[in-house]
């Protein structure tokens, strides 16, 4: 029973480790592709990707070998669902850039939303905007909530997202801001009083020599 355990450990850990090496791997050729713009699958890829998502497709490998480490580090983690997260973080992300578009007046919220996606894609190949995944999502949005509030929703999602799957306790990380603040306002205080304490002490000093002289 005991070598079933071990066996079956060693079985996912062995799953999970080919899984790491995989992302790994298919990051660094993304990387080569899109960057590189290598070959005819990575000029079809450019074009293909910065239609949908825009400049946002150059953070796609990236974030996938920050993923692949992440995993490496605690395999606990459940790699189907981190990609998951993964992926609705460059949407919300995309969805940022395509609402900065909208209030530029590069794209319409009104109208058919066919031609605005087809405007959206054809700016995405250029590197301007969220391509058309992100202006399918930003288009209701920004109709519900308005390009302010379209934005703070996404970002703040974004936020979330972005320390889900990289593993980010964010409630320690404000404490560290909040202490890091305190520690520095005590210090600025503390350096206050020093510095009140030294001009005191020439004024006494500066006192007494003229008393002397005077005498």
């Amino acid at each position: 029973m005991a070598k079933r355990r071990k066996s079956s450990r060693k079985k996912k850990a062995d799953s999970i480790d080919i899984k790491i090496i995989g992302m790994i791997i298919f990051s660094i050729l993304l990387a080569i592709l899109i960057y590189a713009n290598s070959g005819e699958l990575g000029a079809k890829l450019n074009e293909v990707l910065g239609g949908m998502m825009g400049v946002i497709r150059y953070i796609l490998p990236i974030g996938l070998f920050a993923i692949a480490i992440e995993m490496a580090q605690n395999e606990d983690d459940d790699i189907s669902y981190k990609l998951i997260q993964y992926s609705i973080l460059i949407i919300c992300i995309a969805i940022v850039m395509s609402v900065y578009q909208i209030s530029q007046g590069n794209l319409e919220v009104s109208g058919d939303l066919s031609k605005i996606l087809k405007k959206a894609y054809s700016l995405g190949t250029n590197n301007i905007g969220g391509g058309g995944i992100g202006t399918l999502a930003a288009v209701p949005l920004v109709r519900l909530l308005g390009n302010l509030g379209a934005v703070v929703v996404s970002i703040g999602v974004s936020i979330m997202l972005f320390a889900f799957v990289f593993g980010i306790n964010i409630s320690q990380l404000i404490r560290n801001i909040i202490e890091h603040l305190l520690v520095r306002h005590e210090e600025n205080k503390q350096l206050r009083e020093e510095r009140r304490q030294e001009r005191y002490e020439e004024m006494e000093v500066r006192r007494a020599e003229a008393m002397r002289n005077r005498q």
